[in-house]
């Protein structure tokens, strides 16, 4: 092995432990490529931050339904289930049976 060879595998030893890829040789005479040469453009191109979005609007008030009895509910037509009486508020919680909705029924 030759000094330039070896001067080549050392150079190369340093690359990979940079964290670079390989050198490729391009050449068609067997050469190795020179360091100065620009193999692979490992530049990153300009950084853009993504568009600041508005968020949706809270939907809470979804979550919980307000029904004027608590006969069926309102959406499925399913029995109710008392979860919750608040005597001091005036309020019931009803859970419906068939779709789960969370319901509040002003006594």
């Amino acid at each position: 092995m030759t000094l330039g060879e070896r001067l080549a595998a050392a150079r190369e030893q340093r690359r990979l432990a940079a964290g670079l890829p390989p050198t490729i040789d391009l050449t068609s005479t067997g050469e190795v490529a020179r360091d100065d040469e620009v193999v692979i453009d490992l530049r990153r191109p300009a950084w853009e931050p993504p568009p600041v979005l508005d968020p949706p609007p809270p939907r809470f008030s979804d979550a919980i339904g307000v029904a004027d009895s608590a006969d069926a509910c309102p959406d499925c037509g399913a029995e109710l289930r008392l979860d919750l009486q608040d005597v001091v508020g005036g309020v019931d919680h009803y859970t419906c049976t068939g779709c789960g909705r969370l319901l509040q029924v002003a006594r």
